[in-house]
């Protein structure tokens, strides 16, 4: 079972597309698609921008924000920002499964 669960509310297509991951650390990540949207550079948030190229060789930018969600079976302590990156890097990997699955679902129609 992966630690990530796609979310995104289809009543509302401006709210954005977000991973909630389900490992600890507890985060809720934004997915920002730079094409639609400005990246947010601020010291406030962890963040990666990521290039994913499909299979026709189009690529997009994609930046991906971390936001810690605490609960009460957590310890206090922040997680470091290495490990906050290596969330983001497996973040990724699950968005760009996501990405593939759409590409062969508009495929097949």
């Amino acid at each position: 079972m992966s630690e990530f669960l796609y979310c995104h509310d289809p009543l509302d297509e401006e709210v954005g597309e977000f991973l909630l991951h389900l490992g600890n650390p507890g985060a809720l990540i934004k997915i920002i698609p730079l094409e639609d949207e400005e990246a947010i550079d601020s010291e406030e948030f962890i963040h990666k921008i990521f290039i994913y190229e499909n299979e026709d060789g189009d690529s997009e930018s994609y930046q991906l924000i971390f936001t810690p969600l605490a609960t009460a079976m957590e310890s206090p302590a922040s997680p470091s920002s290495e490990r906050i990156h290596e969330v983001l890097e497996s973040a990724w990997e699950y968005w760009t499964e996501v990405l593939n699955w759409e590409e062969d679902e508009d495929d097949e129609e």
